[in-house]
């Protein structure tokens, strides 16, 4: 079958079995050295962490199995996927029928350039590049193709490594499998030079000159 493919990541539109809640990680990568005076010293190699999300999907028809299945190969083999950020998803306010996106929530910080992913109940999906950011009113790049009508969920799209379980059967006309995505490099992450947003004093922050560390 034919794949969706975002930035060469292969898509899995397929909706989380909130049966079992999707868990997150957020991953610094540090090592760790010998300081000046011989003790343990550990440095922190990146700014900014790497989110990993963890969910379960539950197929209820034979189609829907091997479309998952397809998909799940395709990932593996390409080495990079992209799903719905489950658990991070935002209700709209309003109709979504052309390039703007009105959201309940924003607490999940969105920027340009971000990936919005929709679904109605009869599964049917877009997906569409944000070029502008103001407050809960989101301009894409691309109009969508269908009304996405308001109360509909919208989620942004998580991109990175998949690693997954075999199928598994649930019962002799369903099955299930646990997928986790990696991201490969933090969607924070901001090129040498860049601002980095630091979150202050506190645990898992300090300042070495001009550099900031976060761990």
């Amino acid at each position: 079958m034919a794949v969706d493919l975002i930035n060469n990541h292969i898509l899995l539109p397929h909706r989380a079995d909130w049966a079992t809640p999707p868990t997150f990680q957020r991953a610094w990568q540090t090592d760790v050295a010998e300081s000046i005076l011989g003790n343990e010293a550990r440095a922190g190699l990146r700014a900014c962490p790497r989110i990993s999300l963890t969910w379960m999907l539950s197929t209820r028809t034979q189609p829907e199995q091997q479309e998952l299945d397809d998909r799940i190969r395709a990932a593996l083999k390409n080495g990079k996927a992209c799903a719905p950020y489950h658990g991070r998803g935002s209700l709209l306010t309003a109709d979504c029928n052309n390039v703007t996106v009105n959201l309940a929530d924003t607490s999940f910080g969105w920027k340009v350039n971000d990936w919005v992913f929709f679904q109605d109940d009869l599964l049917n999906y877009n997906f569409r590049q944000v070029n502008v950011v103001a407050g809960a009113v989101l301009t894409l790049g691309a109009a969508v193709s269908q009304t996405f009508p308001a109360g509909s969920m919208v989620w942004p799209i998580l991109f990175g490594k998949l690693t997954a379980k075999d199928m598994e059967a649930v019962t002799d006309w369903h099955s299930s499998t646990s997928l986790t995505l990696q991201e490969l490099i933090s969607r924070d992450t901001v090129p040498i030079g860049g601002a980095v947003n630091t979150s202050g004093a506190g645990i898992g922050w300090m300042r070495i000159g001009t550099t900031n560390i976060v761990g």
